[in-house]
């Protein structure tokens, strides 16, 4: 996109003659293009204010005895002495301009003249600096944002400007699935340590055809060329199920870590065969090179880099739902702890052993959330939609349940470092429902600290052979694999 200069934005937002032949085509720019079309509402804001303090400014009269300039009115004598003080603050033009006065009032007593060429010099410097041809822009992307009314996905550099953008089916919806589960499909990162920014993305872009209509991870340099487009195909060997699972896997959650290799970064990127089970979480190099597979049987799709134990090191959190017990609908949410340093090769989660894969040695805690009388009530299952920190030592995770379309009930369990339960939470909707329910005779109880604790005492830790109610961690034993 070709943007417009600042000079005729300036010149629209004043309704100068010398644009009405190009309005139409200046309208139709500013309506795809945020970068502008935020430039032009500030100087429309500008220009507002400009006279507005234009008009409420006393008009300096000369004083015959001393000739100096002096205003009407008097100063207000401040008398608040508890008040915090005052930060530092850029001046902007009027600011500038009154300080001139302040130091040359004998030279602005020449009337209006002065005063609007004075002003006109400062407004010159500041607004069309940025038009210096000496000072190029800006063109290392610095972060992403979402424009619903375009439907674009849109890259910023560190002042705010949009460098481009690209189309996708619904801004608003992506914005809203990334702001409730903390997780990210985009990232603006350094891959390669020269200095420029890459853009990746695993959102569904309108220009860039997909295979079977499944989610690739693209990666694009600073200037919007495409350079990598990663899309896995897998066969799927699980339980003996002949052709049950595509190859194909649709790719969502990313996060991005420092490498090993100076300067490098790795990709961590979980993805679905075609939207159900099973999950692999695709380790990647810079170039989006295969460094490692966990696979899963489950949709354990949101994936966290959090240093859950205060050392230092970001483990890495894969949370969703475990299908390994599809066969008699015991599903359940689940929580795996992963070293991503040993996401090597292709490997299976020891939990989920009907994988003809190698087991996974990576996995430093796997926890099983247990189904509410809720989830037994509507034969659903909840899944693990939302990893947070409630404090410094302290994980949120939050487990949400259908039971009707756009309806959940959810709980919130909340974990130490060691990955201990140290209480559940439940929320209003939730009470309610359980409540009319119990009116209408289909449950009993209520939600309360028992049927709380209850909750708590039902989480469950691997240890690589069985459950235990006890906090353990993953044992790796060749006996296992």
């Amino acid at each position: 996109m070709t943007h417009i200069d600042e000079h005729t934005i300036e010149l629209y937002v004043l309704n100068a003659q010398e644009v009405t032949h190009r309005r139409e085509e200046i309208d139709a720019h500013l309506r795809e293009c945020h970068g502008c079309r935020n430039l032009a509402e500030e100087m429309s804001d500008f220009h507002k204010n400009l006279a507005q303090e234009i008009k409420l400014t006393p008009v300096p009269v000369e004083d015959e005895n001393q000739a100096l300039v002096r205003t009407s009115g008097s100063l207000k004598l401040y008398e608040d002495l508890y008040t915090i003080p005052a930060s530092r603050f850029q001046r902007g033009p009027i600011e500038r301009f009154r300080g001139f006065v302040r130091r040359h009032p004998v030279s602005v007593t020449t009337g209006t003249f002065g005063m609007a060429a004075c002003l006109l010099l400062l407004l010159n410097s500041n607004l069309f600096k940025r038009s210096d041809p000496l000072t190029p822009p800006d063109l290392n992307p610095a972060r992403y944002g979402y424009n619903p009314q375009a439907n674009t996905l849109e890259i910023f550099n560190k002042e705010d400007s949009v460098l481009w953008h690209m189309k996708i089916h619904n801004a608003a919806l992506e914005d809203e699935i990334e702001q409730l589960t903390f997780t990210k499909q985009t990232e603006v990162v350094d891959l390669d340590g020269d200095g420029m920014n890459e853009v990746l993305t695993t959102l569904k872009l309108i220009d860039f055809p997909e295979i079977k209509d499944v989610r690739h991870l693209r990666i694009f340099n600073a200037k919007r060329e495409l350079i990598r487009d990663i899309h896995p195909e897998r066969e799927v060997h699980y339980r003996d199920r002949p052709n049950e699972y595509s190859p194909y896997f649709g790719l969502g959650t990313t996060v991005v870590r420092d490498s090993r290799e100076p300067g490098k970064k790795e990709i961590f990127v979980a993805g679905s065969s075609m939207g159900r089970s099973p999950s692999v979480l695709f380790r990647l190099n810079y170039e989006g090179g295969s460094l490692g597979e966990y696979w899963h049987f489950g949709h354990a799709t949101a994936i966290y880099l959090k240093d859950i134990n205060g050392d230092g090191e970001n483990e890495l959190i894969v949370a969703g739902v475990n299908d390994n017990a599809d066969s008699t609908h015991n599903e359940f949410p689940s929580v795996a702890v992963l070293d991503p340093d040993k996401v090597v090769g292709e490997t299976k989660s020891s939990a989920c052993p009907g994988f003809l894969l190698k087991t996974t040695d990576a996995e430093l805690y796997y926890l099983q959330f247990p189904r509410s009388d809720l989830d037994n009530l509507f034969h659903s299952h909840g899944a693990v939609t939302r990893i947070s920190d409630q404090d410094d030592q302290t994980l949120m995770v939050h487990i949400t349940s259908p039971w009707k379309t756009n309806s959940t009930f959810d709980f919130y369990y909340f974990l130490d470092q060691g990955m201990r339960c140290l209480f559940v939470k439940s929320n209003n909707p939730t009470d309610i429902l359980h409540n009319l329910l119990v009116n209408q005779h289909k449950l009993t109880g209520t939600i309360d600290a028992a049927y709380l604790d209850k909750l708590k005492q039902g989480v469950r830790y691997w240890d690589g052979k069985e459950w235990r109610k006890e906090v353990v961690r993953v044992e790796h034993k060749e006996a296992n694999r």
